[in-house]
C-alpha cells in the first residue's frame, strides 16, 4: 500500500510535467490524468492547460517535420500511383479539407502523426493549421475530459462506452481502407 501512496504523491507533485508529457505523447495519457483529476490527485486545470500545450507542441513539431527535406526524401520510396490512390481515398471520405480528418485523429489511437503529415502537405499556412488543430483539440477536450473526470468520480461505465466507440471507429476506418485497397486491386486484375 505504501508503494501506491508513493506513486500518488509523485504524480500529484509532478502534475504539470506529467500533463505536458501526456499531451505530447498521447491523448490517452491525458485521459488517464483526467481520471486522476476526478479523484482529486491532480488539478484538472493542470491537465487542461499543460496537456493542451503538450498536444500543440507535438502537432507543431510534426507539422514542420512533415515539410522537411527528410520526409520529402522518404516520399520518393512510395510510388506516385500509391500516393495518388491514398490522396484520392482521403479526399473521397474527407473532402478537399482536412479538419474532419484532423479532428477524428484525436479520437483514434495511432493516426495522429500521419494525419498531421497529411495536413502539413495540404496546408501552406501554419496559422490556419494552428486554428484547425486548436479546434480539433478543443473538440476532443469537450468530449473526453468530462468523461474522464466523471470516470474518476465513479462513473466508469461512461468511459468504457467511449472506449468501445473509439474501437468501433478504428475498425470502420480500417475496413474502409481495406475495402478501397481490395477494390483497387480487383479493378486492376479485371482490367488485365
Amino acid at each position: 500500500m505504501r508503494l501506491l501512496e508513493l506513486i500518488v504523491a509523485i504524480v500529484g507533485s509532478n502534475s504539470i510535467l506529467l500533463s505536458f508529457l501526456g499531451g505530447f505523447l498521447s491523448e490517452d495519457i491525458l485521459l488517464f490524468l483526467t481520471i486522476l483529476a476526478g479523484t482529486n490527485i491532480v488539478p484538472l486545470y493542470h491537465v487542461l492547460l499543460f496537456g493542451f500545450l503538450g498536444i500543440m507542441l507535438h502537432d507543431t513539431l510534426f507539422f514542420f517535420l512533415g515539410r522537411s527535406r527528410f520526409i520529402s526524401y522518404l516520399k520518393n520510396f512510395v510510388s506516385k500511383d500509391k500516393r495518388k490512390e491514398l490522396i484520392a481515398f482521403v479526399h473521397k471520405y474527407n473532402g478537399k479539407g482536412y479538419f474532419v480528418l484532423l479532428a477524428v485523429s484525436k479520437f483514434i489511437y495511432g493516426i495522429r502523426a500521419a494525419t498531421i503529415f497529411y495536413a502539413s502537405h495540404k496546408e501552406k499556412s501554419y496559422l490556419r493549421f494552428f486554428i484547425f488543430n486548436t479546434l480539433s483539440i478543443l473538440l476532443w477536450f469537450v468530449v473526453m475530459i468530462p468523461l474522464g473526470w466523471l470516470a474518476g468520480r465513479g462513473f466508469s461505465s461512461l468511459l468504457q462506452t467511449v472506449t468501445r466507440i473509439e474501437k468501433l471507429l478504428l475498425v470502420v476506418i480500417i475496413g474502409l481502407i481495406l475495402f478501397y485497397v481490395f477494390r483497387t486491386y480487383l479493378r486492376k486484375v479485371l482490367e488485365k
